[in-house]
C-alpha cells in the first residue's frame, strides 16, 4: 500500500510541476501609480504593513493546521474512509484556508476557476510577475513581493522547493473537492499520503519556516522596505 501511495502522489505531483516561469508578457508597460519612484508608495507605512502581513500569516498558520489535524484524523488509518459529512467539513475547511492564503500571496489574477493556483504554480521557479491587474491592485503587488521574498530568502538547512508545498495544497483541494465523482481508490490512495506528513512536512520545510524568516524583525531594513525593492524589481522585469 505504502509503495502504491507513494507512486500514486509522485504521479499527480507530476502533472502539477511547473512548464516554465514568466508571465510578465501580460503587462504591456508598468503602471505609473506602482512604479513611479521607486515604487516609494510600498514602505509609506512601515509598521502598518508588517503588522498586515503578520496577521495574515497567523491567520493562514491557524487555518492551515486546524485543516491539517482535521485532515489527519480523517485518514488516520488504511481503513478510515470519511464520509459524505466529514469530506463536506473538510472541504470547508480547506476554503477557509485558501481565503486566509489570498491575503498572503497574489490569487487574484489565478485565471482558472478549476485550477485556480495553476499560473502561480508556473510562475514562481522563474520569479513571481507583477500582477497583471486592471486596474492595477496595490496590495495584490505588496502580496506578489511577499512571495517573492519567501522564496528566495536563505534558510539554513535542507533544500527547499519553491513550489512543493503550494501544488500539494492545491493537491489536496483538488482531491477532496473530486471526491465521489469516480477514481475513487486512486484519489483516496493520495489523500491518506497527504494527510500522512506530505502536506505538513512541505508546508513547514517550503512555507512556514520562510514565512517566519521574512517576517523576522532582527533585518537591518524594515519588511516593507524588502518589498519595495522587489516591486522595484518586477517594475523592472515590466520594462525589460
Amino acid at each position: 500500500m505504502i509503495k502504491r501511495t507513494a507512486v500514486t502522489l509522485a504521479c499527480l505531483s507530476l502533472a502539477m510541476l511547473p512548464a516554465g516561469g514568466g508571465a510578465v508578457e501580460g503587462v504591456r508597460s508598468p503602471p505609473p501609480e506602482i512604479c513611479t519612484g521607486g515604487a516609494g508608495w510600498a514602505d509609506d507605512d512601515a509598521e502598518a504593513t508588517a503588522h498586515e502581513f503578520e496577521q495574515a500569516f497567523r491567520e493562514f498558520d491557524q487555518r492551515f493546521t486546524a485543516f491539517s489535524e482535521r485532515f489527519a484524523e480523517a485518514f488516520d488509518t488504511e481503513e478510515d474512509r470519511p464520509d459524505m459529512a466529514a469530506t463536506a467539513a473538510l472541504r470547508a475547511a480547506m476554503e477557509d484556508v485558501y481565503r486566509a492564503l489570498a491575503r498572503l500571496i497574489p490569487l487574484r489574477d489565478a485565471g482558472d476557476e478549476a485550477w485556480p493556483m495553476k499560473f502561480l504554480l508556473n510562475d514562481i521557479p522563474g520569479g513571481v510577475p507583477f500582477p497583471d491587474l486592471d486596474p492595477p491592485d496595490r496590495g495584490e503587488v505588496l502580496r506578489a513581493a511577499f512571495l517573492r521574498e519567501l522564496t528566495t530568502v536563505a534558510i539554513p538547512g535542507e533544500p527547499r522547493s519553491k513550489v512543493r508545498f503550494l501544488a500539494r495544497l492545491d493537491m489536496t483541494r483538488m482531491l477532496l473537492d473530486a471526491t465521489g465523482e469516480g477514481g475513487g481508490e486512486r484519489n483516496e490512495d493520495a489523500l491518506r499520503i497527504l494527510a500522512d506528513d506530505a502536506l505538513v512536512e512541505a508546508y513547514d520545510a517550503d512555507f512556514r519556516r520562510p514565512a517566519l524568516r521574512v517576517l523576522d524583525d532582527g533585518w537591518h531594513t524594515s519588511l516593507a522596505s524588502r518589498l519595495r525593492s522587489q516591486v522595484a524589481r518586477m517594475c523592472g522585469e515590466v520594462e525589460g
